[in-house]
């Protein structure tokens, strides 16, 4: 995909109607310890997940078992996406982590994270540094909703960042610096005419490095995980068509 001139975010729509979905609640004051619920499904091996969005009183259930949390006092209930965006945001984290797992993808996803958000790492790397380095690129992704300008309706999307990791032959994490030491300084220099930053072969800074992420890596990406299943039961789609900027202002009279 070419994307046309513009501006552009890292923000990519998911395709999720306005239709209710079936959940199971109960009270968050009535749940004393998460933990122990969660230790609860494990051991069960029950597939569901549960979730208390920020600043609410309200602990959620969803997933093919969810009718196994009825008998820890959760009862049915019917909601739409626009009345829950933090838990929806939470279900397609899940569903992404499902899916990215599915297609051969590591993934980095703690069971209580402070934000909704995952890592994924591509398994096959770039080397560099005569081999003895192995670049693996990541992404980080962060589901997020805010309100169409023209509707008001609210709206789903993932927000995809690039990030790096590195790998001796012995297959050992390393920082930079160690790099620096071990390899000497002209390989941060391959380091990052690898990743872009770099022009190929100079020292000259990439000041389109931005954009050519997006266009060469996020939007490969993106295409790569084209349709996903949620938890609640739905099938959507991460659109690989990034949310454009429109400028504008007041017109002459």
């Amino acid at each position: 995909m070419i994307l046309e001139p513009g501006i552009y975010l890292n923000l990519f729509p998911v395709d999720i109607q306005e239709e209710s979905m079936e959940l199971v609640e109960r009270l968050r004051s009535e749940v004393p310890d998460f933990r122990l619920l969660r230790e609860e499904i494990e051991k069960n091996e029950w597939q569901v997940w549960v979730y208390a969005p920020q600043r609410s009183d309200v602990a959620y259930g969803y997933g093919p078992d969810k009718n196994k949390l009825t008998s820890l006092k959760f009862h049915y209930v019917s909601r739409k996406p626009s009345e829950l965006p933090h838990l929806i945001c939470k279900v397609i984290a899940d569903g992404l982590v499902e899916h990215l797992r599915g297609i051969g993808y590591e993934v980095y996803h703690p069971k209580r994270p402070p934000k909704v958000r995952l890592q994924v790492i591509d398994k096959v790397p770039q080397t560099v540094c005569s081999g003895m380095i192995h670049l693996y690129q990541g992404f980080d992704l962060r589901p997020f909703f805010w309100a169409d300008p023209a509707t008001g309706k609210t709206l789903f999307g993932v927000v995809v960042d690039i990030f790096w990791k590195f790998r001796d032959v012995n297959d050992n994490s390393i920082n930079m610096k160690e790099i620096r030491r071990r390899y000497g300084a002209h390989s941060l220099i391959e380091i990052a005419q690898a990743q872009g930053e770099y022009l190929p072969g100079t020292r000259s800074v990439n000041y389109y490095i931005a954009r050519q992420h997006i266009q060469n890596r996020i939007l490969a990406f993106v295409e790569k995980v084209g349709e996903f299943a949620l938890p609640i039961g739905v099938k959507v789609h991460l659109t690989a068509q990034p949310v454009s900027v429109l400028l504008g202002g007041e017109e002459n009279a």
